[in-house]
C-alpha cells in the first residue's frame, strides 16, 4: 500500500485554499536516550537506520521526520522518513515542491539560508517568511539578493509567522498517537 498516493488522494478532496504552508522536522526517537547512549558506546545498534542529530535540545538518537503541512486545514501534504543524521537541505527541496502552489511558506529559523531562499524564489511563486537564525553572525552586506528580500519579507510577515505553530502542534499530535518518544 502506498500511502503517499492515498495521502494524494485524500488532499484532493480537502479544499487548502493554497494560502499558507509549513515545512519542518522532528526527530523519532527508535530507543530511550538511556539505552542510546549505553549501546552507543559499543556501536550495536538494533536499527541500521537510525543515528545521531545534533538539534536544539541537544545530541538525540533516530530518525527525522520531514513534513509540510497546509496550515489551513492543518492537512500533511507530504511527509519523509531519513536518518536524522541527514542535512536538512537534502529534503528541503522536495518539502517545497509539495508546497509550491501556496501563497506563503513558513519555515523556522533553521532554514534561514541563501540557498533555501534562493530555491523558493527561483522555482515558485510563494513568498517566504523564516524566522531569522540568530546564531549566525550575518553581516547585511554580505547577503545575497534573495536573503535582503527574505529579510524585508520576514518584517512585513511577522504576524503570518504565528501560523507555524500549527506544525508544532500537528508533531505533539503525532508524537503522541504513534509514541514517538521511543519506538522500540
Amino acid at each position: 500500500m502506498d500511502w503517499h498516493e492515498i495521502n494524494v488522494g485524500l488532499i484532493d478532496l480537502i479544499d487548502t485554499g493554497n494560502e499558507n504552508a509549513a515545512i519542518d522536522s522532528f526527530i523519532v526517537k527508535t530507543c530511550k536516550d538511556s539505552t542510546a547512549q549505553k549501546i552507543g558506546k559499543s556501536c550495536k545498534y538494533k536499527d541500521p537506520d537510525s543515528s545521531w542529530d545534533y538539534v536544539t535540545k541537544g545530541f538525540q538518537y533516530g530518525r527525522k521526520a520531514h513534513v509540510s503541512q497546509d496550515t489551513d486545514s492543518t492537512a500533511i501534504l507530504e511527509w519523509n522518513i531519513t536518518t536524522a543524521s541527514i542535512h536538512y537541505i537534502t529534503v528541503t527541496i522536495e518539502m517545497i515542491d509539495s508546497v509550491r502552489h501556496h501563497e506563503y511558506i513558513i519555515m523556522d529559523a533553521a532554514y534561514d539560508s541563501s540557498h533555501i531562499y534562493g530555491y523558493v524564489f527561483e522555482n515558485t511563486h510563494a513568498l517566504l517568511v523564516i524566522d531569522k537564525n540568530k546564531r549566525r553572525g550575518i553581516l547585511e552586506n554580505n547577503l545575497t539578493f534573495n536573503w535582503k528580500q527574505g529579510i524585508i519579507l520576514r518584517k512585513c510577515e511577522k504576524s503570518r509567522y504565528r501560523l507555524r505553530w500549527e506544525i508544532e502542534r500537528t508533531f505533539s499530535i503525532l508524537e503522541e498517537i504513534l509514541h514517538c518518544e521511543n519506538i522500540e
